[in-house]
């Protein structure tokens, strides 16, 4: 009974894709979006490149200005560092326990 309540131009079938064309498409609009990042990153003059590096170096001296401790050794030059560590005497050196063996 249901089947003779549903009209058979009620029923939607979905649209036959070429997959080998889908994909293919895909890869055309991949390709379209690597290259409008690529005109934008390297299609540039000596000039824009140079200014933009100029403006990189400079933020990156800023925030390096900025960091409260360096990682660098000579960042801390404190000799407290870089001494080396007192011997300790071992229990064969200690004169009060007599000549060792």
């Amino acid at each position: 009974m249901i089947a003779a309540a549903v009209k058979p131009e009620a029923i939607v079938t979905a649209e036959i894709i070429n997959l080998r064309r889908a994909r293919k498409a895909k890869n055309r609009r991949d390709a379209e979006a690597r290259a409008e990042e690529n005109r934008i990153a390297f299609g540039r003059t000596k000039a824009e490149r140079q200014a933009t590096d100029a403006a990189n170096a400079l933020e990156a001296r800023k925030l390096d200005g900025l960091l409260l401790e360096r990682n660098s050794s000579n960042a801390d030059d404190s000799p407290e560092r870089d001494a080396p560590a007192p011997e300790q005497p071992t229990p064969d050196d200690d004169p009060a326990n007599g000549p060792s063996q």
